[in-house]
This record gives C-alpha cells, sequence and structure tokens, in this order.
C-alpha cells in the first residue's frame, strides 16, 4: 500500500495556486502585526484542487 504524505500534497495544492501565493507575498511585504490567512482560505482552496474547479469558491 502506498503511504500518502498529506503535508507535502497539502504543501503542493497551496504552491500552486496564484492567487493564495499572491495574498501571501502581499501579506509579507506589508507585514502587518499579527497577521494570519483564516483556515477558510485554505479550505476553499483545497476544496477547489480536489473537485477539479476552475473558478475558486466563494462564500
Amino acid at each position: 500500500m502506498k503511504k500518502i504524505c498529506y503535508e507535502q500534497k497539502l504543501h503542493d495544492i497551496l504552491y500552486s495556486n496564484d492567487w493564495f501565493m499572491l495574498v501571501l507575498r502581499a501579506s509579507r511585504q506589508c507585514n502587518p502585526p499579527g497577521w494570519f490567512v483564516g483556515a477558510g482560505v485554505i479550505r476553499n482552496i483545497v476544496w477547489d484542487y480536489l473537485h477539479n474547479y476552475t473558478k475558486p469558491t466563494v462564500e
């Protein structure tokens, strides 16, 4: 049975999302105190990837 590295898969999904990477870069440049990306953003990116959605899910 093939072992799946979920951490690596999550990394690959997030790093392949151009919009998400843009958000992270912009946040780093602004350097606001205590900033973070909400879990919903990560959830939507993974959901869209797993369901082959071409348009981002917006809640």
